[in-house]
């Protein structure tokens, strides 16, 4: 089966103009430069919150940028290595069917900064890929998500679930390193770290405490 190449296809005009009128510029990024395809893969990385890549992680990443079309969304007018402040990257695949195979528009990298949330940019970024496989004649799309129930508004279903976790709250407790500095937001009043283990009675509908009456999860 030939498969048509996501990289040649343009940003969704609808979704651009839809952008224009906030500000923000929605562009393809050019990954043959390589101070572009590094801001694509920080703001990912950002969005994820992930560490800040390495340069031998950006290496490696610029490979991979290069077989996908990657998208990004940015304030009008920042500088030419400005971070976008949101991303998606997508690439025709072969999706197997009973009786074969159809090409599948895959998107990934969905990203937006938390100082731009609530704006309708995932929702453009979203429709505009969906318009962007429809425009080649591509049948069906699909992604992989950790959230996948906040895709249904744009038409997608949970298809093959890969992990499921059950915690019980009354032995779960932070394993982790203890935060360091303060805040003086009230949230952040409220919790303190401790390293003694976090129990919830049977039935509780309140916050986890420790064992000192503290609040745990709140931060």
């Amino acid at each position: 089966m030939s498969l048509p190449d996501a990289r040649t296809v343009p940003v969704d005009e609808t979704s651009a103009e839809r952008l224009r009128a906030t500000g923000l510029r929605y562009r393809t990024i050019d990954v043959e430069n390589a101070t572009e395809a590094d801001a694509f893969l920080q703001a990912g990385a950002r969005g994820f919150l992930e560490e800040r890549p390495a340069e031998a992680a950006l290496a490696r990443g610029r490979t991979g940028l290069a077989e996908r079309r990657n998208t990004g969304v940015f304030e009008e007018g920042t500088a030419a290595d400005a971070w976008p402040i949101a991303t998606v990257n997508s690439w025709v695949t072969p999706l197997t069917v009973p009786g074969g195979e159809v090409p599948m528009w895959a998107i990934s990298d969905v990203t937006v900064a938390a100082s731009h949330r609530r704006r309708g940019i995932a929702r453009a970024l979203l429709e505009g890929e969906l318009r962007a496989a429809a425009a080649i004649g591509v049948p069906v799309a699909g992604l992989t998500v950790s959230e996948a129930t906040i895709y249904g508004r744009y038409g997608f279903g949970s298809a093959v679930p890969v992990l499921r976790v059950t915690v019980d709250t009354r032995r779960a407790g932070w394993a982790g390193p203890l935060p360091r500095g303060a805040s003086n937001t009230p949230i952040a009043r409220a919790w303190q770290p401790t390293s003694e283990p976090c129990t919830r009675s049977p039935g509780s509908s309140g916050p986890a405490r420790s064992p000192a009456g503290r609040g745990a999860g709140s931060a």
